[in-house]
């Protein structure tokens, strides 16, 4: 049971913090709708090097297939290389990122002197959303994109992407609004929640509206024990359910295999309910609907076994969201004038991508820009010369 809470308690600290595993994703938007993206991923000398293969990253959510194309790029300068460099390059490389502290020591200033650039030019929008390389399982996390284009005035083009990740609530066994509000799983995911008018009108939803901020954190502890129990809900339903699946091997089962699978969800909702990770609570708690400790040895048992332990607690849904943070940047055509979800500075909107804001709902970055178009200017100009010399010729002659 104790490795059970383990995995449980790392999937919890998973799905309410940022992953370590963070990438810089960058993207040009074109005028004419194709796009460029770029996907930088810190790495080590072996992989650099080419002396290990670049499959064996620790991302497992992060699988982009052999139409991207791979460089190096040095973390303290900016410049890139072909992919794989030399060792010699490496160490040269790894030197500029250490520096000399006022006691003559040397201080790293960077954690990896080498990331691996992932590149790929695409004809539409549309072809590079479709393509986003990061998985949850084997299925490639959905994301549409579309670029509109319309003029104002004839005198300035507009650009609008739209970039949308669907939500990731499908992959999971127990769906979330079994523990909250969709307005608190959304709040919890991106701090905001929206929804529509009777007109259609988007508008956002403040439930810490008229709170103090004591009152604002007890609300948020109250969502945070809500996810726990989703997290511990979904764990616990998929080790249930290889136990349904292997009921057979179960050594003096109080119950038939029939009667357990029909107190299942039974199980799970008393057992989520004990979210400090006590063998003892846990065990108290289903008391008075089974015996769970037969099940609990066989489950220790079985994860003696990696790739048993594997199939029940790492392959699951919420180790790939954790692996989900990506710091994306965006140029547009023109001046951004807008982003939703994002910042702009300097002239680039700035948005994050982590696991947890695609789970409740539909998450969609838009960024609007505006171009202005200089050679209708020049044509309206000219077209005023010519009238107004058009217009005085007519007076002289007259």
């Amino acid at each position: 049971m104790k490795t059970i809470s383990k995995h449980i308690a790392l999937a919890v600290v998973a799905i309410m913090a940022s992953s370590c595993n963070k990438t810089q994703m960058v993207t040009d938007i074109n005028e004419d709708g194709t796009c460029h993206r770029e996907i930088y991923v810190k790495t080590d000398s072996l992989t650099a090097t080419g002396q290990q293969a670049i499959e064996n990253n620790d991302n497992q959510a992060f699988r982009p297939d052999s139409t991207w194309k791979i460089s190096c790029i040095a973390n303290s300068t900016g410049k890139k290389y072909d992919y794989p460099i030399t060792p010699e390059l490496y160490a040269e490389l790894n030197k500029q990122g250490v520096a000399t502290d006022s006691d003559g020591d040397d201080v790293t200033t960077n954690t990896s002197a080498v990331s691996l650039v992932y590149s790929h030019d695409f004809n539409s929008v549309d072809e590079m959303c479709k393509a986003m390389p990061y998985f949850i399982k084997d299925d490639r996390i959905e994301v549409e994109g579309t670029l509109e284009k319309s003029y104002k005035w004839i005198i300035f083009t507009d650009y609008t992407y739209t970039e949308t990740y669907r939500s990731t609530l499908p992959k999971f066994s127990i769906g979330i609004d079994k523990y909250m509000t969709q307005a608190e799983a959304d709040i919890w995911a991106t701090g905001k929640s929206t929804t529509t008018d009777e007109n259609g009108n988007e508008i956002t939803v403040n439930i810490f509206e008229g709170c103090s901020g004591m009152e604002i954190k007890k609300q948020l502890d109250k969502i945070e024990d809500k996810v726990d129990k989703w997290v511990s809900a979904n764990f616990c339903f998929n080790g249930l359910t290889y136990i349904e699946e292997h009921y057979d091997e179960i050594t003096d089962a109080p119950i038939s295999a029939k009667e357990f699978s029909e107190k299942k969800m039974e199980i799970v909702d008393l057992a989520s309910s004990v979210t400090d990770n006590d063998e003892k609570k846990l065990v108290q708690a289903l008391a008075p609907v089974i015996n769970i400790e037969p099940y609990l040895k066989y489950i220790e048992r079985i994860e003696e076994h990696s790739s048993i332990s594997y199939n029940i607690f790492t392959d699951h849904p919420f180790n790939y969201l954790n692996e989900i943070n990506i710091e994306a940047t965006v140029r547009m055509p023109g001046n951004i004038k807008s982003i939703t979800n994002g910042n702009i500075k300097d002239n680039k909107g700035h948005y994050l991508v982590t696991g947890e804001r695609i789970v409740p709902s539909d998450y969609t970055i838009m960024v609007t820009s505006r171009t202005i178009n200089w050679w209708v200017i020049i044509i309206i100009v000219l077209v005023a010369i010519a009238s107004t010399i058009g217009v005085r010729m007519a007076k002289k002659n007259n």
